[in-house]
């Protein structure tokens, strides 16, 4: 078994769309009313940076970064499949790091989550994420989100 991160390409997107985790269907469909495979697509068409966790070569997470027309901020976004939860050691030992170097590179992140989706949540906050305020209609379904943001700390020399 190899399991591995690398830069994600269009064909990713075929592969996972129909695999990912139930509550990962639900968010999309509530955020925006799209489909798995239209939200990945429009995700990976915009994104600057799109990256997937592949076990023996497939998928089993995707995700990637936007960023804000004036670099300000950045909006980090992933989904999986149930399978991702088997190998939960190597996950969060390769995505801190990545979360580290996307803060490097933009001074705030942030985006929202589905209020439900608790392991989400849990995971962001492990990452060091705040979770900042709850919108209680968001999207296309008006159901709970919250939103979470990071920001970068700069470092005050006297």
């Amino acid at each position: 078994m190899k399991l591995e991160v690398r830069k994600a390409d269009i064909c990713d997107v075929f592969r996972i769309y129909d695999k990912l985790r139930a509550i990962d269907n639900y968010e999309i469909l509530a955020a925006s009313g799209d489909t798995p495979l239209d939200a990945l697509l429009q995700g990976f068409k915009y994104n600057v940076e799109s990256y997937c966790i592949t076990k023996d070569g497939r998928p089993i997470a995707i995700g990637g970064i936007s960023v804000a027309k004036d670099g300000s901020e950045a909006y980090p976004w992933m989904l999986a499949t149930e399978e991702l939860v088997q190998h939960k050691a190597f996950f969060l030992r390769v995505v801190k790091p990545f979360v580290h170097d996307m803060l490097l590179r933009y001074p705030r992140l942030r985006n929202f989550a589905l209020a439900s989706n608790t392991a989400h949540i849990r995971w962001l906050k492990w990452l060091g994420f705040s979770i900042t305020r709850t919108i209680d209609d968001y999207g296309y379904l008006k159901v709970p989100f919250v939103e979470f943001k990071m920001e970068r700390k700069e470092c005050v020399t006297p």
